[in-house]
């Protein structure tokens, strides 16, 4: 059994009692060197973020655990009056609601981050090559690499933007991921349209500052996301431009992430543009500034709902309408461009460690998980057969929306989710199930495992891919569940990758 620790004993200490060897127990109040608690915080096989699987506490957990141990409940009092202050919010109309901030962060070693910063600057890389390839001269498809169905089929492809995509058409991209049983970290998805949730992830550190105090300063910082975001858009203006003028365009307060918008637009320096604010001059994307002056607009970076330029029946959406032209002359940029989603796409997903060897010349350095084809026979025989086994999603969607987890999918759901990929395979890929990792988390008056992603961005720029170091986790809050998606009641957690 491991020995008490008495730097721990306000909040955390090993012990036998029923709960076996070595197992931690959250306590409440240091009784002459003793821990009052009343329950184990047992995060079974599952890898868990703040023990190892001798029950000890990782690096960064004492202090954090000294602050929110004692009365977790009170911690998490303080995070919500904090976010309800800020005004940090998200989701649509009636369902707007403060954004769900859990008070302890994930931590990550500055070591396994290195590591991880470096894969995903390749897989940056090599995904902007894919999609400037996929727009332009299409060698990956006519050397045999990818099939010509998987690219044709995908949602985002944009053919009208054929020619009209660059080098770094996904600017930023979010990646989602995972920790398996054995800790290694995965990419579950890549984010390439409309990532969101850079600015919660800014506004969680901010908040996380005023709880811990000093001991959230020994994370590396977050802010410098902004100012690469602003790079960004100065590099992808016309070349013509002396001094571009970017917007953002959103489509406004019924947005869910208007709380996001706002704040990048001010934290960049840039416009925030509506709609009626918008209109097409001589051929130039035109807009109505503060003072309700009409300005020429070089750049933009949209976070609309509507993020495609023509419906899937036919004719234009109102970003469309809006952009396309200027797009086509040449007289406007867009970071995250059309057609640049082509990447978001689930089944495209299962070929970029292809797309790395391909353009890059180089094996994968951070691995993601094995992808089904169910347009494939072999593949649609084994998710007839076993999908209790597989993770079976809409190849493209997003924000859990489709998912079916076999392992939690009750019989009727099973079969429901077997006739619909029968249906149309083509529409679908499984996956095998992965055990994301847990994090501490606070759920009442105690502290429990929650099952916990992290969404982490990189930013495109003419030096190189720059990586926000940590991003936003995200925990599922109910127990043993898996949907961590805010839209689906999921929340947040700061991230410290430690310095």
């Amino acid at each position: 059994m491991a020995a008490p620790m008495p730097e721990l004993a306000p909040v955390i200490s090993a012990t036998d009692s029923g709960a076996g060897a070595g197992m931690p127990l959250i306590g409440r109040s240091l009784d002459n060197g003793g821990v009052h608690t009343d329950r184990v915080y047992d995060p079974g096989k599952i890898w868990d973020e703040g023990l190892t699987p001798d029950g000890l506490p990782r690096r960064g957990w004492v202090d954090v655990l000294r602050v929110v141990g004692g009365d977790p409940r009170a911690a998490s009092a303080r995070v919500e009056s904090q976010i309800v202050e800020r005004r940090i919010e998200f989701g649509k109309g009636s369902a707007k609601q403060p954004f769900v901030l859990d008070p302890i962060p994930r931590i990550i070693e500055s070591a396994e981050w290195a590591e991880l910063e470096r894969g995903l600057f390749q897989r940056a890389r090599a995904l902007n090559a894919l999609i400037a390839d996929l727009y332009g001269e299409r060698r990956i498809l006519s050397e045999g690499v990818i099939p010509a169905r998987v690219i044709d089929g995908a949602e985002y492809f944009e053919p009208e933007m054929a020619g009209l995509v660059g080098p770094r058409a996904a600017t930023v991209v979010g990646f989602d991921l995972v920790r398996d049983q054995s800790g290694r970290i995965l990419v579950l998805e890549d984010n390439t349209r409309t990532p969101s949730g850079l600015a919660y992830a800014v506004a969680a550190r901010e908040v996380s500052a005023e709880l811990f105090g000093d001991g959230a300063a020994g994370a590396e910082p977050l802010d410098s996301i902004f100012d690469w975001l602003g790079q960004a858009l100065r590099e992808a203006a016309p070349e013509t431009v002396g001094e571009p003028v970017a917007i953002l365009i959103t489509d406004g307060p019924e947005n869910s992430a208007w709380y996001e918008h706002v704040e990048i637009a001010k934290r960049i320096g840039i416009p925030l543009a509506q709609p009626g604010d918008l209109e097409i001059r001589r051929g130039e994307l035109c807009f109505r500034d503060a003072q309700r002056t009409l300005r020429r607009a070089d750049v933009v970076l949209r976070r609309t709902d509507a993020d495609r330029p023509s419906e899937p029946g036919g004719g234009m959406t109102w970003v469309g309408e809006m952009l396309y032209g200027p797009l086509q002359s040449g007289k406007l940029r867009m970071v995250n461009t059309f057609g640049s989603g082509l990447a978001d796409d689930k089944l495209v997903y299962a070929y970029v460690p292809d797309a790395i060897r391909f353009y890059l010349g180089e094996e994968p350095l951070v691995a993601q998980i094995p992808t089904l084809d169910c347009a494939d026979e072999e593949a649609l025989a084994r998710v007839c057969a076993s999908p209790e086994e597989l993770v079976v999603k809409p190849r493209s969607e997003s924000g859990g929306v489709g998912v079916v987890v076999g392992s939690q999918a009750k019989p009727e759901e099973l079969r429901a989710c077997v006739a619909s990929v029968r249906r149309s395979p083509q529409d679908y890929i499984a996956q095998e199930i992965v055990s994301f990792s847990s994090c501490p988390t606070v759920v009442g008056d105690t502290i429990e495992p929650r099952h916990v992603d992290l969404r982490a961005f990189a930013v495109s720029l003419e030096e190189g891919v720059r990586l926000m170091p940590g991003g936003l986790a995200r925990v599922a809050l109910g127990r043993g569940s898996l949907v961590v998606n805010s839209s689906q009641g999921g929340g947040g957690k700061d991230t410290w990758v430690l310095r």
